[in-house]
């Protein structure tokens, strides 16, 4: 058995590192509840916006030759959503496992979040980092929108996707696929008439980058919200395991203390009884 002050060394470090742990989860909370906001706000507005833009692109006649709308052959892109950090559980590796699984080595592959981009490039994967925020804004979409658009307009790429982890709820989360670009209707979605003004090319080519941005944001905002559940999760756990291990060397701490009392009174009694 380690001696007791060993131990006592070995309870203090632990109490300490179950304090950070403890505060990280904390903060990880505070910031989950952020990007919840952020997601749910999100959520609504792309929710309407995706209905719209496909029933627009339902009434266009123009909808075999456009290239948003069309499928072409060429390049595709990858848009990668994950964590420039760790200790968040699985989120980090769940992501580029499926991201793996979905790219081939010649696609390009865009990517926020730094430790996510490492993985990726030690797969041998060709990587961009993108830049974004912490918080994962409505103005980070739209920067990132704006380039992909550019990228696709010029033909650079003629189909970008973006892979995300999507919140299923809160002990659930899953890595998805969307299809940014080009915009394809499901086939079974009723046609809604409208009347449209000047017409129906313009007014679709109007929607298109706030369509883009909208979603894209969702996405943002749905990578964002599951990173923080998932470290706060990982973080919650870290504590429990912490605590565990305490509970555990304070009782070996008393094994060990009540060892040496015991080995100390024995070895005074056989002082006063030896002549």
């Amino acid at each position: 058995m380690q001696s007791v002050k060993d131990i006592k060394n070995r309870i203090k470090s632990v109490s300490e590192t179950a304090q950070i742990t403890r505060a990280m989860e904390l903060i990880s909370a505070s910031k989950m509840q952020k990007a919840s906001v952020r997601y749910n706000n999100g959520r609504a507005y792309f929710d309407l916006i995706r209905p719209i833009v496909y029933d627009v692109a339902k009434n266009a006649d123009f909808a075999e030759s456009h290239p948003y709308l069309s499928e072409r052959e060429g390049k595709r892109v990858f848009l990668v959503l994950g964590s420039d950090k760790g200790m968040s559980g699985d989120y980090n590796h769940a992501i580029v496992t499926y991201a793996l699984e979905r790219t081939e080595v010649d696609d390009d592959i865009l990517c926020v979040g730094a430790a996510v981009g490492a993985m990726l490039s030690s797969a041998g994967r060709r990587v961009t980092l993108v830049p974004c925020s912490q918080e994962g804004k409505l103005e980070d979409a739209r920067l990132i929108a704006t380039a992909l658009m550019e990228w696709y307009d010029s033909q650079k790429y003629v189909e970008i996707s973006v892979l995300y982890t999507s919140v299923v709820s809160k002990v659930k989360q899953t890595c998805e696929t969307l299809k940014l670009l080009p915009i394809l209707p499901p086939k079974d979605t009723e046609k809604t008439p409208y009347a449209f003004e000047p017409d129906v090319k313009t007014a679709f080519e109007e929607m298109v980058f706030q369509y883009v941005v909208g979603e894209l944001y969702g996405c943002i905002t749905s990578a964002k919200y599951s990173e923080h559940l998932e470290r706060m999760r990982a973080m919650n756990a870290a504590t429990d395991s912490a605590n565990a291990l305490l509970d555990e060397l304070q009782l070996n701490y008393n094994k060990a203390r009540q060892e040496k009392i015991t080995t100390e009174l024995t070895e005074l009694s056989s002082g006063l009884i030896d002549p």
